[in-house]
């Protein structure tokens, strides 16, 4: 009898994590590097994704590379911010992510007056 529960628990299990598996695929990538005018990478800025129907929002840092990643974006509509001290804010308004997708920005700041 125990050997049924075992069992009957982990194809449980996996019809639980299934659809969430499946869900996880289809989430979008994004890559977001920093440069300055120079096309050097900008580590340490905060890079800022927000998610324009529902709102939510995605924060990271770049690292020394001037890149920083997110993983797992809901397909739609969203607006990219970086920030960084000594440069000016710079925004994207609508980058349209889809299903699958893995985009990449490049974005150049410029130095603040």
């Amino acid at each position: 009898m125990s050997r049924f529960k075992f069992c009957s628990s982990g194809v449980s299990l996996c019809l639980i994590l299934t659809p969430a598996l499946m869900l996880a695929q289809e989430g979008a990538r994004l890559a977001v590097t920093v440069l300055d005018p120079s096309d050097a990478a900008v580590p340490g800025a905060k890079v800022t994704v927000v998610e324009k129907g529902r709102g939510a929002t995605h924060a990271g840092e770049t690292e020394v590379t001037g890149t920083t990643y997110f993983n797992a974006l809901n397909p739609g509509s969203y607006r990219v911010e970086v920030e960084k001290t000594g440069f000016e804010k710079y925004t994207v308004e609508d980058l349209q992510l889809h299903a699958r997708d893995f985009q990449s920005l490049r974005l150049q700041v410029r130095v603040a007056a």
